[in-house]
């Protein structure tokens, strides 16, 4: 098996001229080539249960957000993370639900080979793209199939990058196929070439390495501010207030007298406080939740959500 396929083609785009998407079938040369290129890169294993969960084999989901990343079918809305048998890494692959157009005896006909549309081809595979339309320069990963084997090309936005059907087979065992292609793209779909109307060939993946322009900074509460420095990882507040300086944000923390917990204490220097404003001999800085100058009925709410709750959760509370 050769290690890279070069296809014949030159990309212009933007006036400026790239070399045709290289494909690979050595991981190493991958990786290696995605570092001297200088591209950030994003390795999904399907072993998040909090993401991955909803999609375990049987269930299936119209599609899953990693990472930045939406992975799905390209055959119906359904996509799942397959559970169990020997993968890569870990316990889970990922893999189509349904496999392609895999109803055999539905069509009962032989492909025509010079026909890449022809219904009688099964197509199994699935499609990766950007979540926020930020641009992919290469996916890779590791393979496996049933039957006499698969052949797995990728189409870059829509382009096949290797679109003969002889060779390059992944076997009953994993093997690795990737491509890189300096031009840029938003979406690919993985898809597997060979397998014909009575005659499947099915794919399962496992250990991803995406190159990106940029690695997706986790903000789980969307408030632009990355988790790895949020005083309030589940609660917007981009402001960041910390009047008590206790690493947690104003609008995450009722514990008034930081004595570690928000309770009844807590709830009677709230009250201390309400109706009061900036420059007012009762207004505590810390109560004013929201961080408008007035504590008010908004911030009673907020305070009624964090009563008996501890204070956070925070990137940096010691």
């Amino acid at each position: 098996m050769k290690n890279i396929l070069i296809g014949a083609v030159l990309l212009v785009l933007a006036g400026t001229t790239y070399a045709a998407p290289v494909i690979y079938t050595s991981q190493a040369l991958y990786l290696a080539d995605l570092a001297s290129l200088g591209y950030p890169t994003i390795s999904e294993g399907f072993e998040d249960d909090a993401v991955w969960d909803a999609s375990r084999s049987p269930s299936s989901v119209d599609s899953t957000t990693s990472q930045g990343l939406i992975w799905k079918s390209n055959y119906t809305k359904s996509t799942t993370g397959t559970l169990g048998g020997s993968v890569v890494d870990g316990t889970y692959g990922f893999f189509s639900n349904p496999h392609g157009n895999a109803t055999d005896g539905s069509f009962e006909c032989e492909p025509d080979e010079n026909n890449f549309n022809d219904p009688c081809w099964q197509y199994d595979g699935w499609i990766v793209e950007s979540a926020e339309g930020e641009t992919l320069y290469g996916i890779g990963g590791w393979f496996t199939s049933t039957g006499s084997g698969a052949k797995v090309t990728f189409l870059l936005d829509g382009v096949n990058v290797n679109e003969a059907r002889d060779g390059d087979f992944v076997s009953f065992d994993w093997n690795f196929v990737g491509v890189i292609d300096e031009a840029g793209f938003s979406t690919v779909e993985i898809l597997e070439l060979r397998g014909a109307d009575y005659d499947q060939a099915l794919i399962w993946g496992d250990a991803f390495t995406i190159g990106v322009s940029a690695v997706p900074v986790p903000d789980f509460d969307a408030d632009g501010v990355a988790d790895q420095i949020d005083n309030c990882t589940d609660v917007q507040n981009s402001d960041q207030q910390d009047t008590d300086s206790d690493g947690y944000g104003n609008i995450c923390d009722g514990d008034l007298n930081n004595d570690g917990s928000t309770n009844t204490l807590d709830l009677n220097l709230y009250k201390l406080a309400h109706r009061s404003a900036i420059g007012d001999a009762n207004y505590n800085v810390d109560a004013d939740f929201n961080w408008d100058g007035v504590i008010n009925t908004l911030d009673l709410n907020i305070y009624k959500g964090l009563h008996r709750k501890p204070p956070g959760p925070s990137c940096c509370a010691p």
